[in-house]
């Protein structure tokens, strides 16, 4: 029996397996090779020997001290920066991202928004973890392994978190939230010492 060419890969980039196996498209031999949105799948029936071209990752900012500081959203051009943002290939000190696994599938409306709010993990990989409207995207930047505080939520720097503000004010942040519970409560206690009141 002929073993296996060592040289040939079959690890390539989709949204999920099938993906990967029906489009063989980008290989991905070292793991770290699929564009935003895509995980790297092995054992898939396409193969290449030819290695793909080497890149330097640049990172997206709002400026370059901002690409560097934060170290978030990888990039190769300005399209693929998320809310306005430009794509800093001098941001050499950022590390080459590591964005694989289940720990990265996080819940959003789009793929930005995902990366961006760090809001929800869906580590089955499935759109039903979660909330309507929104669909599971793997390759994000926030990590499941890091804890949910009020501070960095999934590892999610604070000016990212205030980016998508910007862009989507819709978005019930802490203080709004804070807000709206403080007024029902303050309502309910003046309601109940006029029905004190009453009965005295």
């Amino acid at each position: 029996m002929q073993s296996e060419d060592p040289t040939v890969n079959h690890k390539f980039c989709g949204v999920d397996k099938c993906d990967a196996d029906h489009k063989c498209l980008t290989p991905c031999p070292n793991g770290t090779e699929c564009p935003s949105g895509e995980s790297c799948f092995d054992n898939t029936p396409c193969s290449s020997t030819v290695a793909p071209p080497s890149f330097d990752f640049a990172y997206c900012g709002t400026s370059v001290a901002d690409a560097v500081a934060t170290c978030w959203q990888p990039c190769r051009s300005d399209s693929d920066c998320c809310f306005g943002q430009t794509c800093y290939s001098s941001a050499t000190a950022c590390p080459a991202p590591n964005f694989q696994g289940s720990a990265h599938f996080f819940c959003g409306t789009d793929f930005c928004d995902a990366s961006f709010r760090c809001n929800k993990p869906c580590p089955s990989g499935f759109n039903w973890e979660c909330d309507i409207g929104e669909s599971c995207y793997a390759n994000t930047p926030c990590d499941a392994d890091l804890s949910a505080n009020s501070t960095m939520r999934y590892g999610l720097p604070d000016s990212k978190l205030n980016l998508v503000m910007q862009y989507v004010p819709s978005l019930p942040n802490q203080s709004s939230e804070s807000s709206a519970h403080t007024l029902p409560n303050a309502k309910l206690i003046v309601l109940t010492i006029l029905l004190i009141a009453g009965n005295l």
